[in-house]
Order: structure tokens, then C-alpha cells, then sequence
């Protein structure tokens, strides 16, 4: 894949999140016209956090944004979602002193 072809393909964000709750920040289901190659996902957050990525409901990877908030989750083989794949990002915190906002983009080609 080249950097060219590499593009946003789902963006979402939630707001107000619960300390202690683990959260969805999106949920792609893809099919045959939706075929994608995942280049990256770029998650963050207004405060620190633990973003887990999700296929088919089980956990492939998990990242904590500290110390800058954000997290990177790069593929440098590419992650392949195909028909019937579910893609899920997940969030959760522990500052109950807060409801924070977390946003997560999708980069990737078809």
C-alpha cells in the first residue's frame, strides 16, 4: 500500500464517558463493497485512557494514551477487513472526577 493511497475512511467520537466503563467509540461492520486495508487508528482523548481494538468481538491489541493522549495503532502489513468483519474501538478511564470526549479515525485503502 502506498502513503498516497492511504485515506480517512471512518471517523467518530463520543462524549461524556464514564470512569470505569469500558465504552465503543465506533463499530464498523464491512462487506463486499467495504473491503479495506487498515493502515493505522489514531485514538485519543481529553484525558488519559485505554483504547482496545476489537475483530469479530475479540480484543487484537490494546494501547494507553499516556503521556500524550493520543495512540497510534499502526499496521505495517496492513489490517484486512473483509466481508462480515466487525472493526470495534473501546475505550475506558478512571478519572471519575470527569466526563471526557475521545474521538478515533480509521486510515486505510480499499
Amino acid at each position: 500500500m502506498l502513503i498516497s493511497d492511504v485515506r480517512p475512511v471512518v471517523y467518530d467520537e463520543v462524549a461524556d464517558v464514564p470512569a470505569a466503563i469500558l465504552t465503543t467509540i465506533l463499530s464498523r461492520e464491512f462487506d463486499l463493497d467495504s473491503r479495506l486495508q487498515i493502515s493505522n487508528i489514531m485514538c485519543s482523548g481529553s484525558v488519559y485512557a485505554e483504547f482496545s481494538l476489537y475483530m469479530k468481538d475479540k480484543k487484537i491489541a490494546v494501547k494507553r494514551s499516556c503521556p500524550s493522549r493520543n495512540v497510534d495503532f499502526v499496521f505495517p502489513k496492513s489490517l484486512y477487513c473483509d466481508n462480515g468483519d466487525v472493526l470495534t474501538v473501546k475505550v475506558i478511564h478512571y478519572r471519575s472526577d470527569q466526563l471526557p470526549k475521545f474521538e478515533c479515525g480509521i486510515f486505510g485503502s480499499n
